[in-house]
């Protein structure tokens, strides 16, 4: 079976946005991969890399393969398009992603902007409130001297 029957097999068009999402293997980063062997080498493809590949051809060094639409799992052609580095991290930062993004549309915060500020307006003890909250104390106190924001 070749790349893009394996893509075809594992995938599913999403008639109201276009897209077409992968159902094989996904990252603990949320983009789907899959093994490719060849005579000299096995190795994990991002899906979305593979589609590139199948429907333009090779993805010159450096580049990466962006998404449109935005998601990850999506592995329509029309939906991706190359880019440097830097164009990656400009259109993360444009589309309100990353670690670079404050408070609670951060995708890695732990509390919302309203638990923040609960948690800095508290005159209770760190301890008790980190209890409260399901977290340590020092981490609270980080919050408290603005340390941290909602991440």
């Amino acid at each position: 079976m070749t790349i893009a029957d394996r893509l075809e097999s594992r995938s599913i068009r999403i008639p109201e946005c276009g897209c077409r999402l992968w159902l094989g293997a996904v990252t603990s980063e949320g983009y789907g991969h899959l093994k490719v062997i060849t005579p000299t080498r096995v190795a994990m493809v991002g899906t979305h890399r593979a589609a590139w590949e199948c429907a333009y051809g090779p993805i010159p060094d450096g580049l990466h393969v962006l998404h449109r639409c935005d998601v990850r799992l999506c592995i329509e052609p029309t939906h991706l398009f190359l880019g440097t580095n830097f164009d990656n991290v400009a259109d993360r930062v444009a589309k309100g992603r990353g670690h670079d993004v404050a408070g609670e549309r951060n995708p890695f915060a732990k509390f919302t902007d309203a638990q923040i500020a609960a948690m800095r307006a508290d005159a209770r003890k760190t301890s008790v409130i980190a209890d409260e909250f399901g977290t340590s104390s020092a981490y609270v106190r980080q919050i408290k001297r603005a340390e941290r924001r909602a991440a």
